[in-house]
């Protein structure tokens, strides 16, 4: 819906099952990569953003340098820089809530031991509970297709994802861009992310958990940009960027949109 400033857009977001979220990464990349290209604000309108009001907050995004083509067919890649909330975390220090979220890493993911599980916390909004465990566990979780979702949607004390996450110690594989071939890249971290109680059983790539993983890992590695992969199936680069000033912070995200259809809708 266009607000009377051309620039101006609400959006709201809905998972798979009909349930809202206050975010989502992909769909706010995937608005802004249509109407910064496609509506008219595109690249050569020189400090041109697409605002989106969302239902708690307002996303400013533009262009991120560069845009390349990257196949004979057409299809275009474009970085898209995006302006997200800042979310801050805290420890679970309950026993007994503590105890819950470990019981249940082990159970959704048939571990025969939690000795890697490093930190347990939840965000400020109880929306997502975030786990750091060592890599070398983190490198053992199973596979989206074997993991027994019940246990996730069974725990009570959070509304909507886990992140199960890990600091770096060694450089991960990655695709590079030319001919598929594999590199490897000093990632500051990797994550997961699972949605089951909005639908969602792992999520290929989720910007709005790094609201959350990027000033966590930033307050931990005392960086301010930071690069992030999300290691399901299909998987992601992230990069984050926090933005503090006197009266807010900010994580900044880029993303890359790959426009491959398009066609009218006649209602």
């Amino acid at each position: 819906k266009r607000n009377d400033d051309d620039k101006l857009f609400h959006i709201r977001y809905y998972t798979c099952n009909g349930s809202e979220v206050d975010l989502c990464g992909h769909a706010t990349l995937a608005s802004a990569s249509v109407v910064l290209h496609i509506l008219g604000f595109g690249p050569g309108k020189k400090g041109v953003d697409a605002i989106f009001h969302a239902k708690h907050d307002i996303l400013r995004t533009k262009v991120a340098p560069p845009i390349s083509k990257i196949s004979d067919s057409g299809c275009s890649a474009a970085r898209i820089a995006m302006d997200f909330p800042w979310k801050d975390e805290h420890e679970i220090t309950e026993v007994a809530k503590r105890s819950d979220v470990i019981s249940m890493i082990k159970s959704a993911f048939h571990l025969r031991s939690d000795s890697g599980v490093l930190y347990v916390g939840i965000d400020c909004d109880e929306g997502d509970i975030l786990v750091e465990v060592t890599q070398t566990l983190f490198l053992s979780l199973c596979d989206e297709e074997k993991v027994d979702f019940s246990h996730m949607v069974d725990l009570d004390g959070y509304n909507r994802g886990i992140i199960v996450c890990c600091k770096c110690t060694s450089k991960e594989e990655d695709n590079n861009t030319k001919g598929g071939e594999k590199t490897k890249t000093d990632f500051d971290f990797i994550s997961r992310f699972f949605g089951p109680k909005v639908g969602i059983n792992e999520d290929p790539v989720t910007g709005s958990a790094h609201c959350v993983l990027g000033p966590y890992f930033g307050t931990k590695l005392g960086k301010l940009k930071l690069l992030g992969k999300q290691m399901s199936s299909r998987g992601g680069v992230v990069e984050c960027t926090l933005k503090i000033d006197e009266s807010t912070k900010r994580v900044g995200i880029v993303g890359t949109a790959v426009t491959f259809m398009s066609g009218t809708l006649h209602i």
